[in-house]
Parts: C-alpha cells; structure tokens; sequence
C-alpha cells in the first residue's frame, strides 16, 4: 500500500516535457526489475479476472444459485488490482521518461486508492461472505454470529484506510508546501496503515478460526476440492496480512542496519503481490464451490411444512329465531374425527341433505322456558 512501485526513478533524469524518453530510461537494474514486477502481476491479474468470468459462467450453466453482492465484490477488487498495476507501469514509464511531476504524482494518487480498495474488498470477502457461508453449511445459527462480528470490524477497518488514503493524498499532493504541515500528516500516515495492517491480522486470525470451526463442524467442507482450497485460503490470508504488516512496517520505519534496503522493498512488493494473488484464487474457488453453492440454492427454496390439521371440535354459532322475534345463538360443535371419510356418494347425499335439515332447524318451535321457583 505504500507508494513504492511508482514514482522511483532509476535512471532517468530531471522532469521535463518533452515527449521522448532520454537514453538513460530504464538504464538502472532496480527500474528494471520494478517494470518486470508490474508487468508480470499485470498478466496474473489478467488470468485471474478471465478466470472470475469463467467459474461464473459455469455456476450459472449448473444452475446453482449465486449471491450477486458477492460476485460484485469479487468483480471489484480484481478490477481495482488490474488497473491499479496499470496506473503503476503507467507512472514508471512517466517517470523514467521525465514527464511532469504532477502527471506521476496525480497517477500515483489514483492507483494508491486501487490498491488500498481491492485490498480492503478481498478481507471483506473473507470475513463476511465466504465465511457465513461456510458456517450455512456447518450449522445456521453460527452463521449469524460470525457475520455480525465481521461485519463490525469491517466497518472499523473501512474507516481506517479511508482515512489513511485521505492522509496519503494530502501528503503526495501537498509536496513542496508547508514543511511542518506535512511531516504532521507522514506521522499520522504511519500510524493509520499501521493500525489498519494490525487490525487486518486480528481479522484474518479471526476468519482463519471461524474457517477451521466450520471445517470440523461439516463432513462436506473436509472431502474433496473444497478441503484443499480452504486449508489454502487459511494459510494465504493469514499470510497476506503478515506480509503487507511487515512490508509496510519496513517502508515507513526502515532499519538502519540493512544494506541493500531497495532489494527488500523488491521483495516485499513480490510477496504482498503473490500473496493477494494466491488469496484471491482461494477465494474464488471456495465461493464457486459447489458445495457453497447447492447450500445456498437449498436454504433459498426450503419447503414449508404443511400445519397438521386441527383435530379438536371448534364451536360454530347458529342463529335461531325465538318465538318473540329475538335470536339466539346455539353452538354446534364440528365432527371431532375426520380420520374417516364417507365415500362419494355418502357425500353427496349429505351434501343435498344439509340445506333442508338446516332450514328444519330453523323454523323449529324453541321449547318455552321452564318456569323458575323459588
């Protein structure tokens, strides 16, 4: 997340602008090696969205039911990453070539928020989707739980990088201005990422804890593929997170004792870039499992239990005219056994039997009442 892959210039001069790159471009082996790194995940980045467009049309061809804000997300965050390593191989060519600074640094701005955003979508798919539906799975009422929990520190580290990238904006853009100003905004720039990179192992060491629970809850998530990619997505999230940790940690504080500090900023950005790769195909894979899948499809379309039919006699009023002209109401009881029925003719003779016995009853003289002694 840190601005490392653009805006270094290796072996070009001066910014200028001219339209030619100078012959010393690219002339340094770190500038080089940057350009090789950004091209080479630009190409992953490029399988792995053709990938996403693959196993989603095979879900839809099987017929299984799918979560569109799910598949929205994962749509994003390979988007984010794409263009932001275009951003990045863009700003490089530019500053190898000694085009404006304000160019580079406006470029570096907008593919600093790409990385920080597909960063941010890929733990939100591991902590809220991915994981309440393994819990579906495994049992419902987890399922809630996990999700709340998740959701709330989401929202926590959501909060953190918006304000990171605010800090980081206003620190690129505010270069060359007040002196104080900015320092005051690098310091709190350093604690914000690193705040949101502690925070983000605390979350993927909870995802990896609410993964494994759902595994030894559920036969079905230890067989077969689906084993295999969850115990992968365990080790790549949590590596991940320990990656840009340390990684970022080493760009803002770097260590004195080291001697070839560009090489370890080489290194880092390989494996924070292998590690979000790698993430993100278990990810992928998991949440098009068909296991997931059918799971979702069936909790989607789960009959409903008929009510049993209600065997008690249910009092029905019957209004029946009294001799001085009031009614009164008499209550006749349902057939309390309905276990058996008449046979089809019996029912139609019932049927035409119940209009006159209703009308006798009607006009039936009501008895006086009995006289009261006392």
């Amino acid at each position: 997340m840190a601005p490392r892959r653009g805006g270094f210039g290796g072996g070009g001069g001066g910014f200028s602008g001219g339209s030619a790159c100078p012959s010393s471009a690219f002339s340094s082996d770190y500038s080089r090696i940057i350009l090789a790194f950004t091209a080479l995940w630009l190409i992953v980045d490029l399988v792995l969205a053709c990938t996403v467009a693959s196993r989603k049309k095979r879900i839809l061809n099987a017929g299984h039911a799918k979560e569109s804000l799910q598949w929205a997300m994962i749509h994003m965050s390979i988007n984010f990453m794409l263009l932001c390593n275009i951003l990045f191989l863009v700003s490089l060519v530019l500053n190898e070539c000694g085009i404006s600074y304000y160019a580079v640094t406006g470029v570096n701005i907008s593919a600093i928020w790409l990385d920080g955003l597909a960063i941010l979508i890929l733990y939100g798919l591991i902590l809220v989707p991915v994981c309440r539906q393994l819990h579906q799975v495994a049992g419902y009422i987890m399922a809630r739980v996990v999700t709340v929990a998740h959701f709330t520190l989401m929202l926590f580290l959501s909060s953190i990088l918006i304000s990171y990238l605010s800090v980081t904006t206003a620190v690129l853009d505010g270069i060359g201005s007040r002196y104080r100003t900015t320092f005051a905004l690098s310091d709190a720039r350093r604690g914000l990422i690193i705040t949101f990179d502690v925070f983000a192992v605390i979350g993927m060491l909870m995802a990896v804890f609410s993964i494994a629970t759902a595994m030894t809850r559920s036969k079905q998530l230890r067989s077969g593929n689906m084993a295999i990619w969850t115990s992968l997505l365990i080790v790549a999230s949590l590596g991940l997170a320990t990656a840009r940790l340390g990684d970022n940690t080493y760009s803002f504080f770097p260590s004195r004792f080291t001697s070839d500090p560009r090489g370890r900023l080489l290194a880092g950005t390989f494996v924070t870039d292998f590690f979000y790769a790698m993430t993100f195909l278990c990810v992928l894979f998991v949440a098009s499992n068909p296991a997931l899948t059918t799971s979702d499809q069936n909790t989607a379309s789960a009959p409903v239990e008929p009510v049993a039919p209600q065997t008690d006699a249910v009092p029905i009023p019957v209004a029946v005219p009294a001799p001085n002209g009031e009614t009164k109401d008499y209550y006749t009881p349902l057939p309390v056994d309905h276990s058996a029925t008449p046979p089809p003719h019996q029912q139609q003779t019932q049927m035409y039997q119940q209009p006159q016995q209703q009308q006798q009853q009607q006009y039936q003289a009501v008895p006086p009442p009995r006289p009261y002694y006392s």
